[in-house]
This record gives C-alpha cells, sequence and structure tokens, in this order.
C-alpha cells in the first residue's frame, strides 16, 4: 500500500501549481490559461460567421432588371402589298438584229407581273398577245433595245443581268402607266439564241 500512497502523493505534485514556493497561483495566470482554451473557439466561430455572411451574400437572389416590352408595330403596307401574287405573262418571241457583226437574237421573254385586280390579269394577257392592244409597243421597245447591243454583250450574266433591268425600265411605263394598276416584278428569259 505504500507504493499506492507515493502514487497519490506523486499525482497531488503534478498538479499543484509549481509558481509559488506555498502552492498558491498569481492572480493574472488564471486568465491566459482560460484565453489559450477558448482561442480556438472564438476563431472558429469568427471563421463561421465570416463564412455564413459570404454565403448570404453570394447565394441571395439576384435583382433583375426590369424587362423592357416593345410594341410590335405592323410594317407599313407597301404600294405591292395592295398587288395580287405575282402571275407569269410570256410574251411571243421575239428576233431582233444585234449591233457590230450583224447576228440576230432569238428571244422568249416571261414577265412576272403584279396585278391589283384579277381582271386586270386577262387585259394584260390579251393586250401582249399578238395582234393585242400593247403587242406593238412592247415589241417596237425591245427591238429598239436589242438593236444597240453587241451579241458579245449578251453572253456574260452581267450583260444579261443589265438587259433585263433595261427591258424593265422600258416595258414598265408601256404596260403599267398608272403604278396603282400593276407592276412588272421580274424578266425571265426563257429562250435567248444568237444565229
Amino acid at each position: 500500500m505504500a507504493d499506492a500512497g507515493e502514487k497519490g502523493a506523486a499525482k497531488d505534485a503534478k498538479a499543484a501549481p509549481k509558481d509559488g514556493a506555498d502552492g498558491a497561483a498569481a492572480p493574472g495566470d488564471a486568465a491566459p490559461g482560460k484565453l489559450k482554451r477558448l482561442l480556438p473557439f472564438i476563431i472558429g466561430g469568427t471563421v463561421a460567421a465570416g463564412l455564413g455572411a459570404t454565403a448570404a451574400i453570394v447565394t441571395q437572389p439576384h435583382k433583375h432588371d426590369p424587362e423592357v416590352v416593345q410594341e410590335q408595330h405592323e410594317p407599313e403596307p407597301t404600294p405591292l402589298d395592295k398587288l395580287l401574287p405575282p402571275y407569269p405573262i410570256a410574251l411571243p418571241q421575239l428576233i431582233a438584229g444585234l449591233a457590230g457583226n450583224g447576228e440576230s437574237a432569238r428571244v422568249n421573254i416571261i414577265l412576272e407581273v403584279r396585278l391589283a385586280t384579277p381582271e386586270g390579269q386577262a387585259a394584260v394577257i390579251a393586250s401582249c398577245a399578238k395582234g393585242g392592244a400593247m403587242y406593238a409597243p412592247v415589241r417596237h421597245s425591245l427591238i429598239m433595245l436589242l438593236s444597240g447591243r453587241q451579241a458579245s454583250d449578251l453572253r456574260t450574266p452581267r450583260g444579261m443581268e443589265e438587259l433585263k433591268l433595261e427591258i424593265l425600265d422600258r416595258l414598265k411605263p408601256i404596260l403599267f402607266p398608272d403604278p396603282s394598276a400593276g407592276t412588272i416584278t421580274g424578266i425571265f428569259f426563257d429562250e435567248l439564241l444568237f444565229s
């Protein structure tokens, strides 16, 4: 048992403060020990509070700007909107002598027209047909136009496009002196042969 008493005394010696000879602790020594024990909890609490505040800021829903809704306006109707859908009209075959080396061109032209009334389609077809009221002015205009052209000009895509535009400029006032009655919207070469 003596051994047990010695062990108990050794424990008491370890537990006793070593600062003073009389075994009493100094009054300022107790506070630093408590602070050292609480320091991890204080740091952990501060870090947790900072992370919580950061998470609240980051995950907070963003305020969206109000969407600006623009009113959809119907486009103003153009003069073409008042006309019927395009309708093809085939002009009679035309043979004209070309300028330069005496070649001639045989041309079949299809006009794409848009008319104001369905009755106008029949009238334009009848007037452009052989013997119709517009047959002679249309034919004369096309012959005059082709007779001033070289065959080499008409063999290139650019030359053909220029010819289309010139035909359009010449035939539009002849067929439609009143633009509200109709217009020519396209010109197509069904056949263009040189001999």
